[in-house]
C-alpha cells in the first residue's frame, strides 16, 4: 500500500516477486526495502517470447504509468531488451529512466563475440549509454571499473557504479537448519556448458574419495544433466552425489544453513575473472565455509580469501580440490569474523539505489 507522500517507481521485470527462484526472492525483498525507504515499487511485467510481446509489454508499461502516477521508470536486464522497452515506456510517459545492470550486456560471457545476439546487446548497451537518464550497475558483475569510460569515452551519460548485491540476514538467521548426519557439500545454482561445469570438481572428489574414503555427501540443487550423471559414474563418485532440482529460495535456505560447506565453481575462463556471482551472497548468508573451485587470480578468489570465507583451489588440479575437502571435512578452517559477515547486507545496496531515485525525482521536478 502506497504510503502518503510516497513516491513510485515502475520496474520493467520478466519476474514478479511472488514467482520462484533466487531472482524473484531478490526482487520482493527489494520491494520491501525501497518501501521502507519512501518508494513503492510497482512491475511491469514481460512475458514471452520476448520479442512478441514487446508491444503488448509497452502498451501495458505506459498504462501502469499513468495509473499508479509514477515518478521513475526502471529497467534491469537480464533479458537485456527490457531496458529497449524501458525506454520507449519513459520516452511516451515523459519521465526519467533509470537503467541498471544486473549483467554486463555486451560482455557477457555467455555471449559469442560478433554473433547477432552480440551486436543487439551492443545495440541496447549503446542506447542505455547515450538516452537512460542515469545508469547504475551492481558491483561483482563482469565489467570492469573503467569499461564505459574505455569504450564510449565521448559519453555524457550519468553512470554509478552500487555496491555489492549482499544478502538479507533475517532471511537466513530466522529459517533453521537441515540435519545431515555425514559430512554434507552443497551447490545451489546453474551450470553453463562449455564456461562453467562440474567436471573438475568431479575429478578432485574422485581423487578425496580414493585418498580418503566416501564419508562424504555432495549435493547439487539445479542444473543437472544426463552429461554430468555419466560423468560422475565414470569417475565412480556417484555414489556421493545427489542431484534436486532447483527449489524456492525459502527452500535453500535451510539446505545451506545445514551444510557443513557450500560450493563455488567459478572456473577458468578470462571472461569470468571479474564476477561475484550472486550465489556467493546466500552462501555467506548461510555461514558455510565455501570451498570455491575458481581460477586464484578471479576476483571472487581473491574476495573469498581476503575476507576468510572459505578455501580457494584450482580447476587444474585435482588433487588441490581433494585436499581443499579434507581441511573442510577435518574441520581446519575456522572461517571468518562474526563482523565480516555482518558487513554485506542488502540494505546498503538499496540504499544506494534509493539514494539515486530520489534524485532523479528531485532533478525532474
Amino acid at each position: 500500500m502506497t504510503r502518503p507522500n510516497q513516491r513510485t517507481v515502475l520496474l520493467v521485470s520478466d519476474y514478479l516477486p511472488t514467482d520462484p527462484g533466487g531472482r524473484a526472492e531478490k526482487l520482493a525483498t527489494r520491494e520491501v526495502l525501497l518501501d521502507e525507504r519512501g518508494w513503492n515499487l510497482v512491475i511491469c511485467p514481460v512475458d514471452e517470447p520476448y520479442v512478441l510481446t514487446l508491444p503488448v509489454a509497452i502498451i501495458r508499461g505506459v498504462r501502469m504509468a499513468r495509473k499508479h502516477d509514477v515518478d521513475v521508470v526502471h529497467s534491469i536486464n537480464n533479458p537485456f531488451h527490457l531496458h529497449l522497452i524501458g525506454f520507449v515506456i519513459s520516452l511516451l510517459c515523459g519521465l526519467p529512466w533509470l537503467a541498471e545492470l544486473r549483467d554486463a550486456l555486451v560482455t557477457d560471457p555467455d555471449v559469442a563475440a560478433g554473433s547477432a545476439r552480440y551486436h543487439a546487446r551492443r545495440l541496447v548497451e549503446q542506447l542505455v549509454v547515450s538516452r537512460a537518464t542515469k545508469v547504475v550497475w551492481i558491483d561483482g558483475i563482469q565489467l570492469p571499473p573503467d569499461y564505459f569510460r574505455t569504450q564510449y569515452p565521448d559519453h555524457n551519460a550519468d553512470i554509478e557504479r552500487l555496491p555489492f548485491l549482499g544478502f538479507v540476514p533475517d532471511r537466513f538467521e530466522d529459517a533453521g537448519a537441515a540435519a545431515y548426519d555425514t559430512f554434507t557439500i552443497t551447490y545451489a545454482g546453474s551450470f553453463y556448458p562449455g564456461w562453467l561445469e562440474p567436471f573438475s570438481f568431479l575429478d578432485g572428489l574422485n581423487q578425496f574419495i580414493r585418498d580418503a574414503d566416501d564419508d562424504i555427501v555432495v549435493q547439487f540443487y539445479g542444473d543437472w544433466c544426463d552429461e554430468y550423471q555419466q560423468y560422475a559414474e565414470d569417475h565412480a563418485v556417484d555414489t556421493v552425489v545427489r542431484t534436486h532440482g532447483f527449489v524456492p529460495h525459502e527452500e535453500i535456505v535451510p539446505v545451506l544453513n545445514g551444510s557443513d560447506a557450500v560450493l563455488y565453481i567459478g572456473g577458468t575462463d578470462e571472461k569470468n575473472a571479474r564476477n561475484v556471482p550472486s550465489k556467493i551472497w546466500d552462501y555467506i548468508a548461510s555461514r558455510r565455509p565455501i570451498l570455491a573451485v575458481v581460477d586464484p587470480s578471479f576476483r571472487v578468489a581473491t574476495f573469498i580469501e581476503e575476507h576468510d570465507l572459505g578455501v580457494v583451489a584450482s580447476p587444474d588440479d585435482p588433487a588441490e580440490v581433494a585436499t581443499a575437502l579434507r581441511q573442510l571435512r577435518d574441520g581446519q578452517f575456522h572461517g571468518a569474523s562474526t563482523a565480516v559477515y555482518e558487513r554485506f547486507s542488502r540494505s546498503q545496496l538499496v540504499d544506494e539505489l534509493a539514494r539515486v531515485l530520489d534524485s532523479m525525482y528531485e532533478a525532474a521536478e
